[in-house]
């Protein structure tokens, strides 16, 4: 084992270094890689392999040299790496999984996110899955300033309804029959209706035209 700043390392590289915790660099501590002068889009890796050098890596992360205001390396991003194929080649590029480029966005299947989290499959479809158990919910929340679930959309297992939120209460649900609730969650008649509006006041549906 080899220690660095510590004479009893708990592993094969064991590096003690110090921490910081105000508003200096970063650089000033833990590990440092550097490659002076990389352009746009160069890597430093760091990658794993598991079975025989043939093989070699098969996961890594590796840090990218981006422009900001047109200077290469001013920008900074984190590429992550994975590879499937038992083919001999090493890990690629083209084997990128998932990057944060240097706004903080964050790109499954694209390198070049467009908002906070953008996912992508140019040659599929694309799924986001939000897995519970059977009787708890799945959620999506929209929030501000003053509430983290001013707006939701949710399916419930329990029931096996969706449900939308806005403005912090429900309004609309869809039950486990496809029948519609808006302003209620009891559907007038059990056996017959699939649109059920209620309110506390005037209640009505306009259609207009023009």
């Amino acid at each position: 084992s080899l220690g660095i700043g510590t004479t009893s390392p708990n592993a094969e590289l064991d590096i003690a270094t110090s921490v910081e915790d105000s508003t200096g660099t970063l650089a000033a501590h833990g590990i440092r890689l550097s490659h002076v002068g990389a352009t746009d889009e160069e890597v430093i890796p760091i990658t794993a392999g598991f079975k025989t050098q043939v093989d070699r890596a098969r996961a890594g992360i590796g840090f990218i040299s981006k422009q900001s205001s047109g200077i290469d390396g001013y920008g900074g991003a984190i590429g992550f790496y994975t590879r499937n194929a038992a083919d001999g080649n090493g890990l690629l590029r083209s084997d990128e999984r998932m990057r944060i480029d240097p706004s903080g966005k964050v790109g499954i299947g694209t390198t070049s996110p467009d908002e906070k989290l953008h996912i992508a499959n140019t040659s599929g479809g694309a799924s986001i899955l939000i897995e519970t158990d059977a009787s708890s919910g799945g959620n999506i929340l929209f929030g501000d300033n003053s509430s983290n679930t001013v707006g939701r959309v949710q399916y419930l297992h329990s029931d096996n309804s969706m449900r939308f939120n806005t403005d912090g209460s429900e309004r609309l649900r869809i039950d486990s029959s496809g029948r519609v609730l808006i302003g209620t969650t009891t559907e007038g008649h059990a056996n017959a209706d699939d649109l059920t509006i209620a309110t506390s006041g005037h209640t009505g549906i306009t259609i207009r035209s023009g």
